[in-house]
């Protein structure tokens, strides 16, 4: 067991004070970045997740349902809320984007000509 001593602590001291300057330097990169991973952690089987989505929309169209059906604000605002909860799983377990973040595909240059004769 390593025990406080004046040297000891002198050298921890000074390996802190190595280090904070490494970072000031560097940015806090003394060391190199993890590359982010391209394929999830946790593969999820196919099967249970449409599964899984498909108990979603069934839960959404009950939702629904009871939307219509009930005319108390605060059952209508919870509804409401438990709607877009479920819309907002539905939409990431079926592997679609948020709405604006994906790019479009530039459109090719058509000349004015193709667009006036509609070619």
């Amino acid at each position: 067991m390593a025990q406080f001593t004046t040297e000891t602590a002198r050298e921890a001291q000074r390996k802190a004070a190595m280090s904070r300057r490494a970072n000031r330097v560097n940015g806090g990169r003394d060391q190199p970045q993890a590359q982010p991973q391209s394929s999830p952690q946790n593969p999820v089987d196919t099967a249970f997740l449409s599964a899984q989505c498909t108990g979603v929309r069934a839960e959404m169209e009950r939702t629904l349902t009871l939307l219509a059906e009930t005319n108390d604000p605060r059952d209508r605002d919870r509804l409401a809320n438990a709607y877009g909860r479920l819309e907002e799983s539905e939409r990431k377990m079926s592997g679609r984007a948020l709405p604006g973040t994906k790019k479009l595909a530039p459109e090719k240059e058509r000349s004015r000509a193709h667009s006036v004769l509609g070619i």
